[in-house]
């Protein structure tokens, strides 16, 4: 069985990010570029909202039982 890579759109995004090849009840956290958690929680619908985050750089960390994957992105 071959593992997708965890893939989120778009990017830069304005207030939802969308992430692909994830199972249900996967986790998120949002850090800062200093390493700060600025939210975290599960997403729903292949979805997290982040409308109320800063303008700037941020890194997604999607994890569950069976994936750990740190990404990038820009919220304008």
């Amino acid at each position: 069985m071959k593992i997708q890579k965890v893939g989120i759109y778009p990017n830069p995004t304005g207030d939802i990010l969308n992430v692909t090849n994830i199972p249900e009840k996967t986790k998120f956290e949002i850090h800062n570029m200093v390493g700060q958690i600025i939210k975290k929680g599960e997403i729903i619908n292949k979805q997290v909202p982040v409308s109320e985050l800063s303008t700037g750089a941020y890194i997604i960390t999607i994890n569950n039982d069976t994936i750990s994957e740190d990404i990038k992105f820009i919220k304008k």
